[in-house]
């Protein structure tokens, strides 16, 4: 599942933060209140049923 799901998450969610960064010239505010606003797009992309099933076959489980 980490390869499959949480990888990616954490890759989606990078770019969402990077352009959060770059939106606010590296000056803005970031603290725990704009997590989930960089997490959700983030998540939407990556946990698909597609992908979910995909990371458990790659389990074998």
């Amino acid at each position: 599942l980490d390869i499959k799901l949480f990888h990616p998450l954490a890759h989606y969610y990078l770019e969402e933060l990077d352009k959060f960064l770059n939106n606010s010239q590296h000056i803005g505010n970031l603290g725990k209140h704009n997590f989930f606003n960089l997490f959700w797009p983030a998540f939407k992309c990556v946990i698909t049923p597609k992908n979910i099933l995909s990371g458990w076959e790659a389990v074998r489980l």
